[in-house]
């Protein structure tokens, strides 16, 4: 399945490293049954399509580890600010599994093993630094106050593999 929150084309393909896949603990792993969302890994390409702009696309690979269905819309946040990656917050966040013909609260479900690509752009001008930093977000970390209260609370296995951080080179 791939899901998309912004589409654009004329793509040009750089490396990809990964940082880290988790920024720390933030709750302890349960064993009941619910879903556990992980970033198995992400790839990015510089859209050169309008002249002056240049955008970037990733596409997050989203798997289910856990043992029930992801239903729930699904929010993915990031950032490639210096002050927000020290910080620890996020300073994007996109609904990336809305599902138009489904029920309004509901998202595409997510079924335990299964695999989706979600894409989401962000300016290239927005970057000050080479790190971004992504989140599924289910628990609202990195979202203080105002920024996350209109966020939903999921429950999950564990919420300590919802991050991951890349290291992007410059076009």
């Amino acid at each position: 399945m791939t899901f998309r929150a912004i589409i654009a084309g004329g793509l040009s393909l750089c490396a990809v490293s990964c940082i880290s896949a988790d920024d720390g603990p933030t709750s302890s792993a349960r064993s009941a049954a619910f879903p556990d969302l992980t970033i198995l890994g992400i790839t990015y390409a510089y859209d050169h399509t309008y002249p002056g702009w240049t955008s970037i696309d990733f596409t997050l690979r989203i798997q289910n580890i856990g043992m029930a269905p992801f239903d729930s819309l699904l929010y993915v946040s990031w950032t490639g600010s210096k002050e927000a990656v020290r910080g620890g917050y996020y300073t994007r966040t996109a609904l990336v599994n809305y599902d138009p013909s489904g029920p309004s609260v509901k998202g595409k479900p997510i079924v335990p093993g299964d695999v989706i690509q979600v894409a989401v752009s962000s300016s290239y001008a927005m970057l000050d630094t080479n790190i971004v930093r992504f989140r599924i977000m289910t628990d609202r970390k990195g979202m203080p106050g105002e920024a996350g209260r209109d966020l939903p609370l999921i429950d999950e296995s564990n919420y300590d593999n919802n991050a991951f951080t890349l290291l992007i080179c410059r076009p």
